[in-house]
């Protein structure tokens, strides 16, 4: 019998799975397996989850290098749920920090950080963390009903919003500022305005949609290298197209922050700036102090 064998998977087609440092005893993080998931933990050595809003596998440290190398399986007494035993090759959390419960929550919903011999976030790292707390911070408009005083917020809860028609006619003017055939105020300050308006349509599409961070990895995606203007105004515009005939999902929104990242290495312009201003923009919002409050 395999150590998948022993799961009733119709009873319980997904189950979490605990994955706990075997040397400190420390929880590092949690997610979630189906059978193939824990099949190919099984057969590599290393952590493998299924992803609920993608629908696919991914394996911890694909992207970062993070791994976690399984030492041993442990299952519960309803035989529904794993225990991994496994030794991080890194941080854990995409913080930096050992473990993604690196945070008290005291009695007053305020957060303590307790951790200690954290790793000192590098650059990627600390580019993860601001996408993090800036995507959370939509999500926090989703879920809170905010629509009296946030535009986002109400759209946010509006199921029929057009966000692929907004997506595509941003797309077409950013392509328009790198050709020349549309401009406002020069190339730079073009390239940000339409770019921040892609990145704001499509981040809006993904949350309404429940598209998880971990998913998309706004980060990441907008590490993309530059090509020719020409080449990524005509990217831009077939993506339009695509926008407006498929049905959206988180691969294409990666795809499409890569394109504007492109746009933006074109015009020398640091793609993550587009993060970062619109973070620091949310920060004034008086609405969002909860949410900031929370999650410092």
């Amino acid at each position: 019998m395999s150590p998948a064998d022993r799961f009733d998977w119709d009873a319980w087609p997904l189950i979490p799975a605990v994955v706990q440092n075997p040397v400190t005893n420390q929880v590092l993080m949690v997610g979630f397996m189906n059978r193939e998931a824990l099949e190919r933990s099984v057969s590599t050595g290393h952590v493998t989850f299924y992803s609920r809003s993608r629908q696919t596998l991914w394996t911890k440290g694909e992207t970062s290098g993070n791994s976690l190398q399984i030492q041993e399986l442990r299952i519960n007494c309803e035989e529904n749920s794993l225990l991994v035993l496994a030794h991080p090759h890194g941080p854990t959390c995409h913080t930096g920090h050992q473990t993604c419960y690196f945070r008290r929550i005291e009695p007053d919903g305020s957060l303590t950080d307790i951790s200690d011999g954290n790793v000192e976030p590098d650059d990627a790292s600390s580019e993860a963390e601001v996408s993090r707390l800036w995507y959370g911070a939509y999500e926090y408009l989703r879920d809170n009903d905010l629509s009296e005083v946030s535009g986002t917020s109400k759209r946010l809860g509006d199921p029929d919003f057009p966000f692929e028609t907004r997506i595509a006619d941003e797309l077409r003017e950013l392509a328009g500022v790198l050709d020349g055939t549309h401009s406002h105020d020069g190339l730079i300050d073009d390239v940000l305005l339409e770019g921040s308006q892609i990145i704001y349509w499509i981040t809006c599409l993904l949350i309404r949609d429940r598209i998880e961070w971990e998913d998309i990895r706004p980060d990441i995606a907008l590490g993309a290298g530059s090509e020719s203007v020409e080449n990524v105004a005509a990217g831009l515009r077939a993506d339009a197209e695509t926008w407006l005939t498929e049905e959206p999902t988180a691969d294409h929104g990666v795809s499409t922050l890569g394109l504007v990242a492109t746009a933006c290495r074109a015009a020398h312009i640091d793609p993550f700036a587009l993060i970062r201003r619109d973070l620091d923009d949310l920060k004034t919002r008086d609405y969002l102090t909860p949410y900031f409050e929370h999650t410092q």
